[in-house]
C-alpha cells in the first residue's frame, strides 16, 4: 500500500475548440509533457539553495516516500486519495494475467523485493537500465464471453529501458517491474525515472488479436528541508478485456499527476495535488477528468495525523453530459515507523450534470492499510467507494465500491510467494433513466516466484475472476495460467 506525497500542481488544459479525437489526445500528451519539464526545472533551481552535505561525497538520505494513485480502467487500481500514488493509472496488456472492471488493478506478475536494496551513501548518478520480460500466458475465455468461450494461448515479448536518476534501487524496481505483484509502493529516496515498455502479444490461435502495445511513464520526487514535491505522467495503448464494456478492446490513456506536502510546523501539513486523466476507448466513449484536491493535517500525537480536505473537478464525457463535482473529506494518517501505516479519505461527494437531470450526493472514501510484520512479510490493503462514467453507454455513471488485499512472503533461497484477491461491487445508473445494472466481481491470484539473480527471476501465477451480472451479456468466468521470466541490469 503506497503511502504517498501531495502536490503543488502545474496544470495545462486543452484548449475549448473543435479538435479530432486523436489529435485531441496527442495535444494533451505534449502539453502534460510540457508541464511536467517546466515543474522539474523549476525545482532543481530551488534545490540548488538547499544546504549541502558536509561532505560532497554523502548525500542525505530522505524520510520515507510516498508514490500515487491510479485510474478506473480495467487493471489500474488504487484508490484515489491523492496521496496515494497510483500507479500509475494505468491500463495493463490482458497477458500480464488481469483485466478487471472499472478502475480495477489486477495484473500477473513478479513479487515485491520485501527487503529494500540500498545503495551506498553517495551511490546516487544517472544511468541506464534495459529490461526485457518474455511470458506465455493460457486464457480460457480472451473474450470474457457469458458463453461461446474461447480459449488461447498468448505470448507476450516485453524489451524496455529505463533512463533517470535514481538514490536506492526501488526507484528504479518501481517502474521496471510494473506487474501488481512488483510493485515497490515504498519507493525511497530522491528520483527522476523514465521508462518505456514495448509489448508484443502473439495469439497462438486468434492471429487477428495480435497486437503491439506501448506503455511509457516518468517520475520525479524530490524532498527540500519541508517541502516534497512529486509528478508522474503515464500514457500508453493497450489491449485488454474490459468488464465494462463486455468484451476486447484497445484503450489510449494519458494521466498526470503532480502532489506536493508542505511541512508548516512539527504538528501541522499542508497538502495540494492536481490530476488530469484521459481514458480514451476505440469505439466506445471518451472521458477527460480534471482534479484538485486541497487538505489540511494536525498531528494530534506522534502517531496520528487528522485533518479536513476539499476537492473538485470536472469530467468530460465526448457523448454524454459532462459533470462537475465536489467533495469534502475528512482525512487520517496513522504511522508506525515502517512496520505499519495508514490513510484513510472519506465523505460525501455533490455531482451535477450538464443535462435537465437531477444533482446527485453520494459517500466516497479510500483507506488504505500497509502492514510489515517481519522483513520478509508484507500485507497490503485496500478499501473504495467512486463514481465514473461508463465508456458504453451515453449517459450512464457507475459507483465501484470494492476492497483489495495482498500478501507477500519471502519464503528464502530466492523463493517468494504472494496471494492477491478483491470483491468489487459496481452499480450502474443512467442519468435520464434506464435499465440499471450490478456487477458483482471477484478475483484471487496466488503466485510463485523464483529469483535465480539479482537480474534475472521467473515465475507462475494461476488467476481466477468472475463476474456476476443482472444483465446476462456481461457476466463471466476466467482462468488465466501465466510462466514467466524477467531479466534486467
Amino acid at each position: 500500500m503506497a503511502r504517498c506525497d501531495n502536490c503543488f500542481f502545474v496544470y495545462l488544459g486543452l484548449p475549448d475548440v473543435a479538435i479530432p479525437r486523436h489529435q485531441r489526445f496527442s495535444l494533451a500528451l505534449w502539453l502534460t509533457l510540457l508541464g511536467c519539464t517546466l515543474l522539474v526545472a523549476a525545482t532543481a533551481t530551488s534545490q540548488e539553495v538547499e544546504p549541502t552535505p558536509t561532505s560532497p561525497e554523502v548525500q542525505p538520505t530522505p524520510k520515507s516516500p510516498e508514490v500515487e494513485p491510479t485510474p478506473i480502467s480495467p487493471e489500474a487500481e488504487p484508490t484515489t486519495i491523492p496521496e496515494l500514488e497510483p500507479a500509475a493509472p494505468e491500463v495493463s496488456p490482458p497477458e500480464t494475467g488481469a483485466e478487471g472492471a472499472p478502475e480495477l488493478s489486477e495484473e500477473v506478475g513478479e513479487p515485491v523485493e520485501l527487503l529494500p536494496t540500498t545503495e551506498p551513501v553517495g551511490g546516487a548518478r544517472w544511468r541506464i537500465s534495459p529490461h526485457i520480460q518474455a511470458k506465455v500466458t493460457y486464457d480460457d475465455n480472451i473474450f470474457i464471453r457469458p458463453d461461446h468461450q474461447r480459449a488461447d494461448f498468448i505470448f507476450t515479448l516485453a524489451p524496455g529501458i529505463t533512463f533517470g536518476y535514481w538514490e536506492l534501487e526501488e526507484g528504479r524496481d518501481y517502474f521496471q517491474w510494473k506487474d501488481a505483484g512488483s510493485l515497490i509502493e515504498r519507493a525511497r529516496g530522491n528520483f527522476l525515472i523514465a521508462d518505456y515498455t514495448a509489448f508484443f502479444l502473439g495469439f497462438a490461435r486468434t492471429s487477428s488479436e495480435n497486437t503491439v502495445d506501448h506503455d511509457g511513464r516518468v517520475a520525479f520526487r524530490w524532498e527540500l528541508a519541508k517541502l516534497t514535491l512529486g509528478a508522474t505522467l503515464a500514457a500508453g495503448s493497450n489491449t485488454e478485456a474490459d468488464p465494462d464494456v463486455g468484451e476486447r478492446v484497445r484503450v489510449r490513456t494519458l494521466a498526470i499527476n503532480i502532489t506536493s506536502r508542505y511541512q508548516v510546523s512539527d504538528k501541522t501539513l499542508l497538502g495540494l495535488a492536481l490530476s488530469n486523466t484521459i481514458n480514451d476507448p476505440d469505439g466506445f466513449i471518451q472521458t477527460t477528468e480534471w482534479r484538485a484536491e486541497g487538505f489540511a493535517q494536525y498531528a494530534i500525537t506522534p502517531l496520528l495525523q487528522l485533518g479536513l480536505g476539499v476537492a473538485g473537478g470536472r469530467l468530460d464525457v465526448e457523448e454524454g453530459s459532462d459533470q462537475v463535482f465536489e467533495q469534502i473529506l475528512a482525512r487520517a494518517e496513522y504511522s508506525l515507523t515502517d512496520k505499519l501505516a495508514a490513510q484513510f479519505s472519506g465523505g460525501v461527494e455533490f455531482r451535477q450534470f450538464d443535462a435537465s437531470t437531477s444533482d446527485r450526493t453520494s459517500p466516497v472514501f479510500a483507506l488504505g492499510i500497509d502492514w510489515r510484520p517481519a522483513a520478509a512479510t508484507e500485507v497490503t490493503l485496500s478499501a473504495f467507494r467512486r463514481v465514473g462514467a461508463s465508456a458504453l453507454l451515453v449517459d450512464e455513471n457507475f459507483t465501484i465500491t470494492g476492497f483489495e488485499a495482498t500478501f507477500r512472503r519471502a519464503l528464502g533461497g530466492g523463493l517468494q510467494f504472494s496471494l492477491a484477491g478483491g470483491y468489487h461491487v459496481v452499480s450502474y445508473t443512467f442519468a435520464r433513466g434506464g435499465e440499471n445494472r450490478t456487477d458483482h466481481y471477484v478475483f484471487v491470484r496466488p503466485g510463485l516466484f523464483y529469483r535465480i539473480t539479482d537480474r534475472l527471476q521467473v515465475g507462475l501465477t494461476y488467476q481466477y475472476r468472475r463476474n456476476e451480472s443482472n444483465l446476462q451479456q456481461f457476466g463471466f468466468s476466467n482462468n488465466q495460467v501465466t510462466a514467466e521470466i524477467g531479466l534486467r541490469y
